[in-house]
């Protein structure tokens, strides 16, 4: 049930929009196209090291660690690196919902929770906003232990 849930919040989110595009980065891009993804990763961390306030790059690289190169724990830093270059609403809207991808994928609840939770907030009022508190409220009711009062197999 989760599963299908953050599918379709991903789905959802996803429809007709996309990251802004910039410019410069065709040379990563070419390099990941002919499967050189490691030499693609290192493209993007040296433009990193000129540019680290660049949320495009951050999400580019992090897009290519939890991908092709498997990397979860590196994808995640490269995340949390675009975050914190404040680059605004959009890309704040972006950035969690590839941590919320993430989480998803390697399984981790609990951070995909606090993610969810920070998703509906900062985007309250719209379909992607309510979709992540749904999504939120179905694992946290998933998570919540039998009643002791009543329930199945309570004879009475």
């Amino acid at each position: 049930v989760t599963s299908r849930g953050a599918s379709r919040l991903i789905t959802e989110i996803h429809a007709g929009r996309t990251a802004p595009r910039q410019p410069g980065f065709s040379r990563q891009e070419s390099l990941a196209a002919q499967g050189r993804l490691e030499e693609a990763a290192a493209a993007y961390r040296a433009h990193l090291l000129e540019a680290p306030h660049d949320p495009a790059a951050w999400v580019a690289l992090g897009r290519l660690l939890a991908g092709p190169l498997g990397d979860h724990a590196g994808a995640e830093a490269a995340y949390l690196s675009a975050r914190r270059t404040g680059a605004g609403a959009e890309w704040e809207r972006i950035i969690g919902n590839d941590l919320i991808d993430l989480y998803q994928r390697m399984g981790d609840g609990g951070r995909m929770q606090v993610e969810l939770a920070r998703f509906a907030s900062l985007n309250q009022g719209t379909r992607e906003g309510a979709a992540a508190a749904q999504l939120l409220r179905g694992m946290k009711s998933e998570r919540r232990p039998p009643s002791p009062h009543g329930g199945e197999g309570d004879r009475g």
